[in-house]
């Protein structure tokens, strides 16, 4: 049975009709997602027009079939067959949506999801092209809520820019240790020594007590740092941070 009859519905109908006809007593799970994915979009949620795509998720060498949606600034994946693999994400929780061969849609997200193969921070749709440039266009998008949503997000999740120094066997350079959404940074005075690294390019990343903080690239020179002054890099803001970088560079 489908989701829904039509592909502009209202989130009160999809929620009160739709949904309860498509899930019937398989499971209360995945109804709990959508109420929990649609319902906290805003107060009048009830307003925000509800887009259902047929698309087929990329699974290790299988194509799982189902339906994605798009409620206001939120996305949701309904797995046919497994509806307790079924998932959901915010506009701000998703990196990038880019097109790849053929009918191939990526999602690349800021933080995992949980699907039937486990936690993943990418995923691909088979979509048609029609549906590609909806969710393309969507993901643009940038209204009001939505950025002021992704502002509050990345606010909660944000690290202190730390006073740094790299030592050397002669002397060293004064700068700052930068944490951002996807990459670490030292800025330094001296242009020549400034760095960047994506978290994906990042082999290894150490913190030897609070003020001793050790980047090692897959390409290019160990940085070792001391953090100055206050009180260094607190332990857990360090796990976050290393359990990030080891979550992009498993997806290299």
């Amino acid at each position: 049975m489908k989701l829904c009859c039509a592909r502009d519905l209202r989130a009160g109908d999809l929620l009160c009709s739709g949904v309860r006809a498509y899930f019937g007593g398989k499971t209360v799970m995945a109804l709990a997602l959508l109420a929990g994915a649609l319902f906290p979009i805003n107060a009048n949620a009830q307003q925000l027009p509800v887009r259902e795509m047929n698309v087929e998720l990329a699974a290790g060498f299988n194509a799982v079939k189902g339906r994605l949606i798009t409620a206001g600034n939120t996305i949701v994946f309904l797995d046919d067959t497994q509806p307790q693999a079924s998932f959901s994400a915010t506009r701000g929780q998703i990196e990038q949506v880019s097109a790849g061969q053929g009918q191939l849609l990526i999602i690349q997200f800021r933080e995992p999801i949980r699907d039937r193969e486990g936690e993943r921070m990418r995923v691909e749709f088979r979509v048609s092209p029609q549906d590609s440039d909806t969710l393309r266009a969507w993901f643009s998008q940038q209204g009001s809520a939505g950025v002021e949503a992704r502002k509050v997000e990345e606010q909660s999740r944000a690290f202190p820019t730390y006073s740094a120094r790299r030592n050397k066997l002669l002397g060293g350079d004064n700068g700052r240790l930068v944490v951002k959404s996807d990459r670490l940074a030292f800025e330094s005075s001296n242009a020549a020594v400034s760095r960047e690294w994506l978290f994906s390019d990042i082999r290894v990343v150490k913190q030897n007590g609070p003020y001793r903080f050790e980047i090692q690239p897959f390409n290019g020179d160990k940085y070792s740092l001391e953090l100055l002054g206050g009180g260094g890099m607190a332990r857990e803001d360090f796990k976050y941070l290393a359990d990030s970088i080891a979550r992009a560079r498993s997806n290299r």
